[in-house]
């Protein structure tokens, strides 16, 4: 890898990890204080979108095994904030479900965080923000 290359992926890295904590240490919400974990906030947030997804859907989404899924989605459903129950068409299946306490709190965590990216991106200027999220979005397609 080029010297220069390297450079930039090393700084980009300690810059997104500091974004991450002081994003986390901001937000004054379930999130924040771990009882719900990023993977568990990714279900919640894609149930919110969907209303209701098979678990196999959600391991796919998360890109991880269906046993990584079946202990997030046990662990939202002890608190409450997600419902299971088995598919009319096929007893097999298992399609997960929020409730009204999880999506409560998802669309509460999510307005803390846009009232947090918005006081940061009110500090640019509209041509800066524009370059900023087409980066942005070209990193994410990269990835």
């Amino acid at each position: 890898m080029e010297e220069q290359l390297k450079k930039d992926v090393e700084r980009l890295d300690r810059i997104i990890l500091s974004m991450q904590r002081k994003m986390r240490a901001k937000l004054s919400n379930e999130l924040s204080s771990g009882k719900i974990t990023i993977p568990q906030f990714h279900i919640l947030s894609y149930l919110v979108e969907r209303e209701k997804a098979m678990m196999v859907e959600l391991a796919r989404y998360l890109k991880v095994s269906a046993s990584a899924v079946t202990s997030l989605v046990d662990n939202l459903v002890k608190m409450g904030f997600l419902k299971r129950e088995f598919s009319p068409a096929d007893r097999r299946v298992i399609i997960a479900s929020l409730t009204a306490k999880g999506k409560k709190t998802v669309l509460r965590i999510r307005s803390q965080f846009c009232k947090l990216l918005e006081k940061a991106l009110e500090k640019f200027t509209s041509q800066e923000r524009e370059k900023l999220l087409e980066l942005i979005g070209k990193m994410e397609q990269l990835l």
